[in-house]
């Protein structure tokens, strides 16, 4: 029985390294491939959803947005104070970094 077994395996072929390298990199390869053609799916689906949007965009009117004088002053205002809050945040991040890089 061992003989016979024996026999079996040696007639089974083995494998060098590279050739387990070879075929570890060539199935990595191929599930690369299969997730590439999935984005390229996904790609040209948005380009299409896109297209259609576009289309759809362009026969409809557009809205016109009209603010009074207060309403105008109002959101002026409140952008020049998210500005200027932005710009004492941007300068504090500039100041740590520049307190940690030495």
């Amino acid at each position: 029985m061992k003989q016979i077994l024996g026999s079996f395996r040696s007639q089974l072929p083995v494998l060098s390294d590279s050739e387990k390298d070879m075929r570890k990199e060539l199935l990595t390869i191929n599930d690369q491939l299969r997730h590439l053609g999935n984005s390229i799916k996904q790609v040209n689906m948005k380009k299409e959803y896109q297209h259609k949007q576009m289309e759809k965009g362009v026969s409809l009117p557009k809205a016109n947005l009209s603010l009074t004088a207060h309403q105008r002053t109002c959101v002026f205002g409140i952008l020049k104070e998210e500005g200027e809050h932005i710009a004492e945040m941007m300068k504090q991040i500039k100041d740590i970094k520049n307190h940690f890089s030495f």
